[in-house]
């Protein structure tokens, strides 16, 4: 599982989440990122946005 808080920014879900799966590849190495589930909540420009990504390693 990796996870992000994002405070004060513009930063969109998809920004975020796009960032978590990079960093869920990297820590799968040669072996396939297989995503199980993903959550995200807050709002962007006004409230701390959080993101979650359930992954495993194959």
């Amino acid at each position: 599982m990796v996870s992000s808080t994002t405070r004060g920014g513009f930063t969109t879900d998809g920004q975020i989440k796009a960032d978590l799966l990079d960093r869920a590849r990297a820590f799968c190495g040669k072996k396939e990122m297989v995503l199980e589930s993903s959550t995200s909540g807050g709002t962007q420009g006004w409230t701390p946005q959080t993101a979650e990504v359930l992954f495993k390693c194959e």
